[in-house]
């Protein structure tokens, strides 16, 4: 099939298989899920906006700033200062009514919905800010309970960061054990940092969001997988590529679910 109009004009896009992360001058994060079109558009003056053309892409922005970033979908926009939110285009049922003001502790939202024609574009967002999922697992807003992400793969083991070396990614803190291990992180994030946002790589092959711990690791082709204890980490080096195999598949709908 080819292109529309609207995915040749698109800043940055995925093909079919791929994700992709884009982090935007403003500090906010851009996460592509597969076959997914964003543009850039022009400033209304009160913020910078983004469209999503078609797809699904998770929008994180770690810290409030004065302006609000804007996302259009559709005959759909929602605008935040401080938050994680999932947004996505699908085809909707015949008709879609409706409108509502979300306000939140730190943050704000607005999504404005429209009348939308059959075959149009639905807007369907999904929060992941306080009170709602989190792309990542953190304790007290801290990766990796504190630990250094760089040093399972340095070291093969893991280490206690510092708070004095630190780096912010799809809004959770990580610390790290030196300047050079942060640095190495904040070069390339998607990296070392753990597979499913640090959540249980046991828990989502069975599809469900479960905390970790930081000795319960494996490093399987160069990728940092956490599970929830020791007892489950037994049981997940018994098929890790078909646990693999299944997580890979569950983390777009698990990613969503609420904290556990």
């Amino acid at each position: 099939m080819w292109p529309s109009i609207s995915e040749l004009t698109a800043d940055y896009g995925t093909a079919t298989g791929e994700r992709r992360q884009v982090d935007l001058a403003d500090g906010a994060s851009l996460e592509l899920n597969t076959q997914t079109s964003i543009a850039l558009r022009p400033s209304n003056g009160i913020g910078e906006r983004i469209e999503l053309i078609n797809g699904e892409a998770m929008i994180s922005r770690g810290m409030e700033l004065a302006q609000a970033l804007t996302v259009i979908a559709g005959d759909g926009s929602m605008s935040s200062r401080n938050a994680r939110f999932n947004v996505s285009q699908s085809e909707p049922p015949a008709t879609k009514k409706g409108g509502a003001f979300v306000q939140q502790k730190d943050n704000t939202m607005t999504i404005s919905l429209r009348p939308i024609l059959p075959l149009a574009a639905a807007l369907t967002l999904s929060f992941a800010s306080v009170g709602y999922s989190a792309e990542i697992f953190t304790t007290n807003g801290v990766a990796i309970n504190g630990y250094d992400p760089v040093a399972y793969f340095t070291d093969h083991k893991p280490v206690k960061g510092s708070d004095k070396h630190t780096a912010t990614y799809q809004g959770a803190t990580f610390h790290f054990a030196s300047a050079a291990h942060r640095d190495a992180f904040t070069a390339n994030p998607g990296h070392f940092a753990p597979q499913y946002g640090g959540y249980c790589a046991f828990g989502t092959a069975q599809g469900h969001k479960a905390s970790t711990e930081p000795q319960a690791f494996t490093v399987v082709d160069n990728k940092l997988y956490l599970n929830y204890n020791d007892s489950v980490l037994k049981t997940w080096r018994q098929d890790v590529s078909g646990y693999i195999k299944k997580a890979d598949a569950n983390w777009g709908k698990v990613r969503l679910q609420p904290d556990p």
